[in-house]
C-alpha cells in the first residue's frame, strides 16, 4: 500500500476521534496530532534497548516499555501538537491537569511500578519559561518534589471553573504522592528537543542507517509501516504494541530493497499537484496530442499528473546527481523503440482517432528499467512518453506529424 493511503486510511480508522474535531472545522489540526503521535512513537522505538515495546493509545499517547536491571522499566508520554500559536501546558490548562489525571490515576490504582515508571511531557511548540511545568521538570529530589507538590496544590485550588472537578481528582493525592510523580517527569519542546528534522536525523542515527540508504524515502516507508501495523491492531481490537524487532526486521527489508539502488521513486501521494500547476499544461503538446485521439477529460488530467511528477523527479535525480544523462537518455532510447514497435503494427482498418487511442494505452501500459533498475511507479515511464510526444519525438495519431505541424 503506498505511503499517502496511510494518512487516508487513519483517518477513517480514527473518525471517532475526529468527529468533534471535522464539525468544529479543526480535522487537521488533530490530524498533525495524531501523526506527532507517531512520530514520536516511531523516535521512542528507534532508540528502545531489544525486548522493548512501543504502545499508541495503550493507557497514554505513547507507552515505551523496555528491560532493566531490576524488571520491565516504563515511560509514560503525553504530546501535544498545536498548528496555531495556543502552547499547551498552560498553568490551568485541560492539557496539563488531564495529563496529571492520567498518571495519577495509575499510580493510585496500582497499574503501574512507580519505581520503574518515567513521565514526559512533549510539545512542537517553544513553552514559555514562566510556566509551572518548568519547575515541574526541575524538581530532581525529594524535597524540591514536594515544596513543587505543594505549589501545585496551591495552583490548582484557586481554579473554580468547569475544569475544577478534574484539578480535585488530582490533588486527592497527598503531597507525599504527588512528589513521587512529579519528581520522575521531564518536559520537552521544540528548544529543549527537536525540530521535525531533528527527529529524522537522530531515527537515523538509532537505526545506524548509512549515507547509502535514502533516508527520506526509508523514513516516509517506516512511518507508512508503523500505520499500518496500529491500524491493524485496532481493527482486531487489539492494543497497539509495536516491538523493537518488528522494527528492525522492518528496517533489515528496507535496507535490502534500497541498497545498491540509484533512486528511489516517491510515492504518488508524495508529488501533490496543484490545479494551477495542471492548468498552465493545457496548452502543450503533449496534450494536443492526446486531444487528437479525442482521449476523455480524465486521461488528460492523468496525463498531466504523469507529466508533472515524472519531471519532478527527473529533476530530483539530476540535482542529487543519483542518474546520469545517459541513464536518462537509454531510457528514452528503449521507450522509443518499444513505441515504434507498438506503432508500427497497429491496422489501419480503424477510424484514426480509435487507432491512435489505442496505440497510446498499450504503449504507455508499461514500467521501463531505468539506469539498469525496475522501476515502480507507472508514471515514471508514462510521464517519459508525454515528455517524448511533446518534443514531438513520437505520437499517437496515425497521422500525428502532419497533424502537429498544422
Amino acid at each position: 500500500m503506498q505511503f499517502a493511503n496511510y494518512y487516508i486510511i487513519f483517518a477513517i480508522k480514527s473518525l471517532y476521534k475526529l468527529s468533534k474535531a471535522i464539525l468544529s472545522h479543526d480535522a487537521s489540526g488533530q490530524m498533525h496530532g495524531y501523526l506527532f503521535q507517531l512520530e514520536r512513537a516511531l523516535f521512542q522505538l528507534s532508540q528502545a534497548k531489544p525486548g522493548g515495546r512501543v504502545g499508541v493509545e495503550t493507557g497514554d499517547d505513547v507507552v515505551l516499555r523496555s528491560l532493566g536491571k531490576q524488571g520491565t522499566e516504563q515511560l509514560f508520554e503525553q504530546d501535544k501538537h498545536s498548528n496555531s500559536n495556543k502552547k499547551p501546558f498552560a498553568d490551568l490548562s485541560k492539557d496539563l491537569w488531564n495529563t496529571l489525571l492520567i498518571w495519577t490515576s495509575n499510580f493510585k490504582s496500582n497499574n503501574i511500578d512507580i519505581e520503574r515508571t518515567s513521565f514526559l511531557m512533549v510539545s512542537n511548540k517553544k513553552l514559555p519559561i514562566s510556566r509551572f511545568i518548568w519547575k515541574i521538570n526541575k524538581a530532581s529530589t525529594d524535597s524540591s518534589a514536594l515544596r513543587c507538590a505543594a505549589e501545585l496544590r496551591e495552583l490548582g485550588q484557586k481554579h473554580q471553573g468547569k475544569l475544577k472537578p478534574t484539578i480535585d481528582q488530582v490533588l486527592s493525592c497527598s503531597d507525599e504522592e504527588l512528589a513521587q510523580i512529579i519528581i520522575r517527569i521531564n518536559v520537552l519542546d521544540i528548544e529543549t528537543s527537536h525540530n521535525r528534522n531533528s527527529y529524522k536525523k537522530d531515527i537515523r542515527d538509532n537505526l545506524r542507517l548509512g549515507k547509502d540508504i535514502p533516508f527520506n524515502e526509508t523514513y516516509q516507508q517506516l512511518m507508512g509501516w508503523l500505520l499500518d501495523t496500529v491500524i491493524d491492531c485496532w481493527s482486531n481490537k487489539k492494543e497497539a504494541w509495536v516491538t523493537v524487532e518488528a522494527l528492525n526486521e522492518k528496517c533489515g527489508d528496507l535496507i535490502k530493497r534500497y541498497q545498491g539502488k540509484p533512486f528511489i521513486e516517491r510515492a504518488v501521494g508524495s508529488i501533490p499537484i496543484k490545479d494551477p500547476q495542471r492548468k498552465a499544461q493545457k496548452k502543450e503538446r503533449f496534450v494536443k496530442q492526446l486531444k487528437l485521439i479525442k482521449c476523455k477529460d480524465d486521461d488528460l488530467l492523468r496525463a498531466i499528473d504523469d507529466y508533472l511528477r515524472a519531471s519532478a523527479e527527473r529533476t530530483r535525480y539530476a540535482q542529487e546527481n543519483r542518474v546520469t544523462k545517459q541513464d536518462f537518455d537509454d531510457f528514452e532510447r528503449n521507450l522509443i523503440e518499444r513505441w515504434i514497435n507498438i506503432y508500427g503494427s497497429e491496422e489501419d482498418d480503424e477510424k484514426p482517432e480509435q487507432s491512435g487511442r489505442k496505440i497510446y494505452f498499450k504503449t504507455t501500459n508499461h514500467k521501463e528499467k531505468l539506469a539498469g533498475v525496475e522501476t515502480e511507479e507507472y508514471y515514471t515511464t508514462k510521464g517519459a512518453y508525454h515528455r517524448l510526444s511533446n518534443n514531438l519525438s513520437l505520437g499517437w495519431h496515425p497521422k500525428w506529424k502532419d497533424l502537429m505541424n498544422k
